[in-house]
């Protein structure tokens, strides 16, 4: 995905490297991504207050209805 970040293996005198990886490059990936995890978050945790007060407002409706929930 990041082939940047990779550097093949490279032959000598003792033998063949591994590949290496160059995890500096990994911070400013794994920043963004937090950040993208975070929006994602903070969506979810509006829509879940938004639910909860429909709930609130449908439980309500309900009782003033003579309905109780379990």
């Amino acid at each position: 995905m990041f082939p940047e970040l990779i550097t093949p293996p490279s032959v000598s005198e003792k033998g063949e490297s591994p590949y290496l990886m160059d995890y500096s490059g990994f911070g400013i990936l794994a920043v963004k991504a937090i950040q993208e995890q975070q929006a994602i978050i903070d969506n979810q945790a509006k829509k879940i207050e938004t639910l909860e007060t429909e709930m609130s407002a449908i439980k309500k409706a309900l009782a003033k209805a003579g309905i109780e929930l379990d």
